[in-house]
């Protein structure tokens, strides 16, 4: 297929009036569900393409991957691996909207190797210990956890050859090791006194990471304790630094503030976590909501 044909339907179908979208899109639609986009797809996200299509090309991989991963043999998944990996590392300061498509990838390919039981570890500890060597500690980490929340909303939509029954056994596995990693993380910082703005974006996906993950695992409210603790200190951190000249919250601080108390929320409705059954823990939860809270209401 010819890549300058794709690359001139791409930005034509951005560029162009509606009825010339409307059937450049239906022919952009039709090769994506091609043979040839496996191949094309990582040709379009090459460094000297205009952003518009690499990122056509980011997506055709995700949709690959999401309705038609049998089409890849199983000896051919270690360097299907390797290479998703080089992409992310060449897309690592931008632009973002490829490297988003490029982590969410991750995700669904994550999903389809479940049958693996230690993928999701192995791959946490790649980025854990910045084994990307060209990228940053804080890059490598905001990958991380976009990964990791992307993985229990893509096992939702993904064809996989895995039987449902056991994508959703292995995420109730798995959930304590990715909400304890995020946990681990947000005190880490927390611990270390001060949080740099650089870092925010981390944060605010690490505490969504935490949300996506609570409808596995099973958690009981009794079992919450300290996630619930570290959410209270993001709340409270952001909202008792150092105050703006204005005395309002800057929007990181806001955001993050913000998706803290949405995962809280999550917790205390959640299914697994019925209160009636677990009285004294909502109780003694209510007060430290109270203490940090009370405050600022």
């Amino acid at each position: 297929m010819d890549i300058r044909q794709i690359e001139e339907a791409v930005l034509s179908f951005y560029r162009s009036g509606t009825q010339q979208q409307e059937d450049t899109h239906q022919w952009l639609q039709k090769i994506q569900e091609s043979q040839q986009a496996w191949s094309f797809c990582w040709q379009l996200m090459q460094l000297d393409r205009p952003s518009e299509v690499q990122f056509f090309g980011a997506i055709t991989l995700h949709s690959k991957l999401t309705k038609h991963w049998a089409e890849v043999p199983k000896e051919a998944h270690g360097e299907f691996k390797q290479k998703l990996l080089e992409s992310i590392v060449m897309f690592g300061n931008g632009p973002k909207i490829v490297l988003s498509q490029l982590c969410i990838s991750l995700s669904v390919f994550i999903v389809h190797m479940l049958e693996h039981p230690t993928v999701i570890e192995e791959v946490t500890g790649m980025f854990l210990n910045e084994q990307l060597g060209a990228l940053s500690k804080t890059c490598q980490l905001e990958i991380l956890m976009s990964v990791l929340e992307g993985i229990p909303d893509e096992a939702d939509s993904v064809h996989t050859q895995i039987p449902r029954a056991m994508v959703r056994e292995e995420l109730n596995k798995k959930a304590g090791f990715a909400t304890g990693t995020v946990i681990n993380y947000l005190s880490e910082k927390l611990n270390a006194g001060r949080l740099e703005e650089s870092e925010m974006t981390v944060l605010i996906n690490a505490t969504k990471c935490l949300a996506t993950w609570l409808k596995y695992g099973n958690v009981r409210l009794d079992e919450c304790d300290t996630m619930v603790q570290v959410l209270l200190k993001l709340i409270h951190y952001c909202y008792w630094k150092e105050p703006k000249e204005d005395g309002c919250l800057s929007q990181e601080d806001s955001d993050l503030a913000e998706t803290a108390v949405k995962v809280l929320v999550k917790v205390m409705s959640s299914q697994n976590c019925n209160g009636y059954k677990y009285s004294a823990t909502v109780i003694r939860f209510m007060v430290l909501f109270l203490d940090v809270l009370g405050p600022i209401l």
